[in-house]
C-alpha cells in the first residue's frame, strides 16, 4: 500500500545517504570545504534545477531535502512547492554530533546488535529561534530555557518525520520554512508512531547533540 511504499523509499534513501557518507562519495561544495577547514558557520543557498548533474553536490543536497519534504508530506504534497533549500554547514555542531555518535559506539549503546540508526526529521519553530538553532544548536526546554511547546513525552528535542506535523509548531505568522535535521537514535530516544503507520510522528531526543540541523527548507503553498 501507499504507506508501506513510503516507508520502503524512506529507508532506501537513508541507506544510500549513509553508504555515500561512509564511502566519502558525497563531494563537498567548495565553500563547504573552506568552512569545515576554518571552523566557520555558513549557509549555502540552493535552487531547483530542471536537469540533474550527479557530480554536483549542491543538486544532491537540494534534491535530498526536497524529496523528503514531498515524500513525507503524503497526500498534501501537491499543496506545496519547495522554492529554495539552504544547506547548513556548522562545523561546531557537526563535530558535536559525530563525537556523540562515537561516544555511544564506544560505550556499546549503539551499533552492537543492529546497525546504527539515523533518521531525517523536520522541526518547526519561530524565525527567531530558528536562527539561534542554526548557529548554536538545539536547546532542551526545561533545562535552562523555557519549554516552548509542551513536553508530553518528557524533556528532549522534538522532531517529526512528517513535515505536515512540524508545520503546526511554526510560531511566526507567515513563516514558510522548516528545519530539516539528521537525528541519531539511541536506546533513550522516545518514538511516537504516526497514525499513518509509514512514518514517525515524533522523535524525542534526550540529548541535544543527537539532532544536527542540516537544512532549511523554504516552501510556498500552491
Amino acid at each position: 500500500d501507499l504507506e508501506s511504499e513510503k516507508k520502503r523509499l524512506y529507508e532506501a534513501s537513508m541507506q544510500i545517504i549513509q553508504h555515500a557518507e561512509q564511502k566519502g562519495n558525497v563531494a563537498q561544495l567548495p565553500e563547504e570545504k573552506q568552512a569545515i577547514q576554518s571552523g566557520r558557520f555558513i549557509r549555502i543557498k540552493l535552487w531547483p534545477t530542471s536537469t540533474y548533474d550527479p557530480s554536483n553536490p549542491g543538486q544532491y543536497h537540494f534534491r535530498l531535502a526536497e524529496s523528503q519534504f514531498f515524500r513525507m508530506m503524503g497526500s498534501q504534497a501537491n499543496l506545496y512547492k519547495v522554492q529554495q533549500v539552504e544547506y547548513i554547514v556548522n562545523p561546531t555542531l557537526i563535530k558535536a554530533y559525530n563525537s556523540y555518535k562515537s561516544q555511544l559506539i564506544s560505550q556499546g549503546r549503539i551499533g552492537v546488535s543492529k546497525p546504527i540508526e539515523e533518521r531525517l526529521a523536520f522541526h518547526g519553530t519561530s524565525q527567531e529561534v530558528m536562527e539561534i538553532i542554526l548557529k548554536t544548536g538545539f536547546k532542551i526546554g526545561g533545562q535552562g530555557v523555557a519549554i516552548a511547546s509542551g513536553a508530553a513525552y518528557g524533556y528532549g528535542v522534538y522532531t517529526s518525520e512528517e513535515p505536515a506535523f512540524a508545520l503546526r509548531y511554526i510560531k511566526t505568522t507567515g513563516l514558510t520554512s522548516l528545519l530539516f535535521c539528521k537525528v541519531l537514535i539511541d536506546p533513550a530516544t522516545k518514538i511516537v508512531q504516526s497514525q499513518n503507520k509509514g512514518a514517525i510522528q515524533q522523535i524525542i531526543s534526550p540529548d541535544k547533540r543527537q539532532v544536527l540541523p542540516s537544512y532549511l527548507v523554504h516552501f510556498t503553498r500552491r
